[in-house]
């Protein structure tokens, strides 16, 4: 199967082709995140149901590929904050390796 990637944040997100149908349609059609009434129009539409659109749709927020507010019409630093989000997330990720890292050193060392 061939396969979509977007960069994002210095991580690479692989789409699948059925993802990247629902990034475009979200792209086409903002509402379609937060509204269950536009969601079960649009998956009508495209032949699924509204749960497996909305689990789509919360796979790309895991992603990072969409906000993960609900007000998608934000001001324009938005952008630059998720960015910040972003590195916080992946800074707390490298902290608690390193961390458990330590420890297990430190289990070993007192143990052997």
């Amino acid at each position: 199967m061939f396969t979509f990637s977007v960069v994002l944040a210095k991580t690479m997100v692989d789409l699948t082709e059925h993802e990247k149908r629902i990034f475009d349609i979200i792209k086409q059609n903002p509402d379609v995140v937060n509204s269950k009434e536009v969601r079960t129009e649009i998956a009508d539409n495209i032949g699924m149901s509204e749960k497996t659109l909305r689990n789509r749709i919360g796979d790309l927020k895991r992603y990072g590929l969409l906000d993960g507010t609900d007000d998608k019409k934000s001001e324009p630093t938005s952008s630059g904050s998720k960015e910040n989000s972003n590195e916080l997330n992946q800074s707390t990720y490298i902290m608690v390796w390193a961390i458990a890292s330590l420890a297990s050193l430190a289990i070993f060392i007192i143990y052997f």
